[in-house]
């Protein structure tokens, strides 16, 4: 963790992440991490975590964004022979998830 841009850095609580991962922060103090499991989410600069359960598929290649503390998206393409992408929303803070149709 750091607060000056990069020049100093501190330990922050140290989380185990098996498989692929994404990461994004909104601000200075929240931010979330995205695994094929679970959603690591902190307010406090990564100095704790909290861990939910993900209610989606998330195998594949995965991007995803925070609007704020409770919207994010996230963008699937999952690992079948066609490559099928699908878009998820939330809006109370990653503990549900909406499918939105793509269309062709």
């Amino acid at each position: 963790q750091t607060e000056d841009g990069g020049v100093s850095w501190k330990p922050s609580m140290p989380i185990t992440i098996s498989g692929k991962f994404a990461i994004d922060f909104i601000n200075l103090k929240e931010g979330w991490i995205i695994s094929d499991e679970y959603i690591y989410k902190t307010k406090d600069g990564a100095q704790h975590w909290d861990k939910t359960t993900i209610d989606i598929n998330l195998k594949g290649n995965v991007k995803f964004t925070l609007v704020n503390s409770n919207v994010g998206w996230i963008i699937r393409k999952d690992t079948s022979k066609w490559g099928t992408w699908h878009l998820y929303k939330t809006n109370d803070g990653g503990y549900t998830w909406s499918e939105i149709g793509i269309k062709k």
